[in-house]
C-alpha cells in the first residue's frame, strides 16, 4: 500500500514511468470528454437519465484519477486503479450484451493495459483474473443462456485466443523491460563518465564549474568556501619514480581526501596534482579548520621513500562577487601557502596580509 501511495517524478523522455504516465494522461483525457459527450447526449439528446448519471459518474472518476496523477503523481495508484477500471467496464458489458455484437472481443484490449501499466508479473496474474471471469461469463452466454449465435467453437477460439495473448504479451513486456533497464544502466553510465576523472574516480573539473556555479547562484546569504589543494614536491616524485608510480600516489592522495571531507563536500581533481573542494555553508573559520584536518591526513607514507605534503589555499564568498573570483582568491592564498614553505593552510585573507607586509618590508 505504502508503494501505491508514494510519488513518482519522471526525470525524462528515458526514464520507465515516462511513456506509463503518458499512456495514463491520453487514456484519461480522452476517458473523460467522451463520457462527459455521453453524458450530455444521453441527458438531451436520448432522455436516458440514468443512462446519463452514470456516463456522468464514469467521467469524474477518470477525472479524479487524472488529478491523482498529475497534481499527486500516485502513477503506480493510478496504474492499477485505471487497470481495474477497464476490466470492470469490459465485464460489465459483456453481462448487459448477452454475447451479442462480438462483445466479447472487448476483452482483447485488456491484456495490453495491464501488462504496459503493471509489468510483466503483476500484469499476468491480473490478466488471469479477469480473463477467468470474462470467460465464466462467455460460457454462462453460450451453455447456460443457450445464446443461438454462439458454440463450443466460439469459446474455444476466445479461450486459444487468451492464451496466446498472454504468452505474447507477457514476453514482450519482459523484453521491453530488459531493453529500458539495459538503457537506464547506460545512461547512468555516461551520466557518472561525464562527471568523474577517470584516474582518480573524483568529480572532475568540468563538474566541480557547474556544481560551484550552480551553489554559488542559490547560495542566498549563506557561505560558500573553497579548498584548493596541491600535492607538494609531485613533479620530483614524477622524475625520479616515473609517472606510472605518480599516478598511483594520486589514486591513495585522492582516497585518503574522499574519506577526509565531509557528507556535503563536493571534492574533485582539478587538474595535474591539484585538488578541490566545494564546502557549501561553511564560513572561512570553518573551512581553515577543514583544510588543516585535510592537510594532516594527507601527510601519509606512500612506501619506504616517499611520503607526502600538501598545500592548501582557501577563500569564501563573503569577499567575492563571482565564482571565478572565488577560485581566483584561493589560487592566491595556495600561492601563498608554497612561496611559505609548503605543507600548510593559507586563506586569502592572511595571502593579502603577507602580501602587503613584504611591499611595505621592501619599501
Amino acid at each position: 500500500m505504502k508503494q501505491l501511495l508514494r510519488p513518482t517524478y519522471i526525470t525524462g523522455k528515458l526514464d520507465p514511468n515516462f511513456r506509463r504516465n503518458q499512456l495514463l494522461e491520453v487514456c484519461l483525457v480522452i476517458g473523460v470528454i467522451a463520457l462527459l459527450s455521453l453524458a450530455a447526449l444521453n441527458a438531451f439528446l436520448f432522455n436516458d437519465l440514468d443512462l446519463a448519471l452514470m456516463d456522468a459518474i464514469g467521467a469524474g472518476i477518470a477525472g479524479g484519477l487524472l488529478y491523482l496523477l498529475k497534481k499527486r503523481h500516485l502513477i503506480e495508484l493510478v496504474s492499477w486503479l485505471f487497470v481495474v477500471m477497464i476490466g470492470m467496464l469490459i465485464s460489465t458489458f459483456l453481462l448487459l450484451a448477452s454475447g451479442n455484437n462480438n462483445g466479447y472481443l472487448w476483452t482483447a484490449l485488456f491484456p495490453p493495459f495491464a501488462f504496459f501499466l503493471l509489468g510483466k508479473n503483476k500484469g499476468l496474474w491480473i490478466t488471469l483474473l479477469f480473463f477467468s471471469v470474462f470467460m465464466f461469463q462467455l460460457y454462462t452466454t453460450i451453455f447456460v443462456n443457450k445464446a443461438p449465435h454462439l458454440s463450443l467453437g466460439a469459446f474455444l477460439n476466445t479461450l486459444e485466443v487468451f492464451v496466446i495473448s498472454l504468452l505474447l504479451y507477457r514476453f514482450y513486456e519482459k523484453t521491453r523491460t530488459e531493453a529500458n533497464q539495459l538503457l537506464h544502466e547506460q545512461s547512468l553510465r555516461l551520466e557518472k563518465m561525464a562527471k568523474t576523472d577517470k584516474l582518480t574516480q573524483l568529480f572532475n573539473r568540468q563538474y566541480l564549474d557547474s556544481t560551484l556555479f550552480s551553489l554559488y547562484k542559490e547560495r542566498r546569504s549563506l557561505p560558500i568556501s573553497v579548498l584548493l589543494l596541491d600535492v607538494d614536491l609531485f613533479k620530483a616524485i614524477n622524475d625520479e619514480y616515473g609517472h606510472l608510480f605518480g599516478d598511483e600516489v594520486l589514486i591513495k592522495l585522492a582516497k585518503r581526501l574522499g574519506e577526509s571531507v565531509r557528507d556535503y563536500d563536493v571534492v574533485g581533481r582539478w587538474g595535474g596534482e591539484e585538488f578541490l573542494i566545494i564546502a557549501p555553508n561553511t564560513s572561512q573559520l570553518d573551512a581553515l579548520g577543514l583544510a588543516e584536518r585535510i592537510r594532516r591526513q594527507l601527510n601519509m607514507q606512500v612506501n619506504e621513500s616517499v611520503t607526502t605534503s600538501v598545500s592548501i589555499g582557501v577563500s569564501s564568498t563573503d569577499r567575492v562577487k563571482s565564482p571565478e573570483e572565488l577560485i581566483s582568491q584561493a589560487d592566491r592564498a595556495l600561492y601563498q601557502a608554497k612561496s611559505n614553505g609548503r605543507n600548510q593552510v593559507r586563506s586569502f585573507v592572511s595571502a593579502v596580509e603577507s602580501e602587503h607586509r613584504k611591499v611595505n618590508n621592501t619599501a
